[in-house]
Order: C-alpha cells, then structure tokens, then sequence
C-alpha cells in the first residue's frame, strides 16, 4: 500500500515537470519566431506634457464664438502661448504628446515644415511604443495627418492631391 502512493506521486511529479518543461518550451519557442515579444527594451517616455498641458490644449481647441459671433474658432492666442511653452520646456522633442500639439499647432497655422518635423518625431516615437496621451481631444491616427501634411503650403502636393503644386 505505501508503495502505490510513492509510484503515484512520483508519477505526479514527473508529469507536472514534463508539463512545465513543455510550457516553458513552448513560450521560448514563441520567443524565438517572433511572436511574443519582450517590450521593456528599456525605452520609457518622458512626461514633459502632462494632464496641465493636455487640459489646456482641450480647453484652448475647443471651438467657440470668440471674435466673430458667427463663426466659432479656436482660442488662437492660447494655442500660440501654450507651443511657447512646450518649446521652451526640456525634451519636448521626445515626448509625443508635446509633439502632437506642436503638429495640430501646426497644421492649422498651415506651417508644413514644423508640422514635418513634429510627424517624423511622432512616427520615430511609435515605432518605439510610446504614445501621446489619449485624453488629448485631437486623438486621430497619424495616417491622418499625414494626409493634412499633403495639403499644406509647402507640402509639393497641389491642391488636387499631385505631386509638385
């Protein structure tokens, strides 16, 4: 009798490693192929716009009748102080959503060569995983803006959408 609970817990204890030594194949294999991956490569954002910056930009975008009483606008005095400010903070250039402020900023003044520089930076950005806030109002894919880059003065796109206008 005592000799069944010794074979049975033996038999336990080599199926429960073969099992983990399988698992832990498994997860190692998918390791190897590429289809899990390890993302803590070291790279962490740096908040240089936090929560105060992204409530001011929600607040100085939202469209109101400001100078014209028919026509709602954007606070452009606001806007303009608050891309003062991210530029003269200390890594601006590495933090995304400094950089897609400086992008809208951008586009709606129609300015296509800091519009250019914040999307590089934005794309370089998320190629690394790191990502603008998304509590700012303006949350749209990049493939957007890329889209309005082309429509701005300076793009070398024309108006109907070829290239050297």
């Amino acid at each position: 009798m005592v000799k069944k609970s010794i074979s049975k817990r033996s038999l336990f204890i080599i199926i429960t490693a073969t099992v983990l030594l399988l698992f832990v194949g498994c997860v190692g294999w998918l390791f190897y192929i590429g289809r899990l991956a390890y993302f803590n490569s070291g790279q962490h954002s740096i908040v240089v716009c936090g929560t105060d910056i992204v409530d001011r930009f929600n607040v100085v975008t939202n469209y109101e009748h400001r100078n014209d009483p028919i026509v709602p606008s954007i606070d452009e005095q606001g806007m303009k102080d608050l891309v003062s400010e991210i530029n003269a903070k200390k890594n601006f250039n590495i933090d995304p959503t400094c950089q897609m402020i400086i992008l809208w900023s951008a586009v709606y003044e129609d300015n296509y060569n800091i519009a250019r520089g914040a999307y590089d930076s934005l794309i370089n950005l998320h190629k690394d995983r790191i990502f603008a806030d998304s509590n700012l109002r303006i949350n749209q894919p990049l493939s957007a803006y890329e889209e309005a880059l082309k429509g701005l003065t300076g793009s070398g796109f024309s108006s109907d959408g070829s290239f050297g206008g």
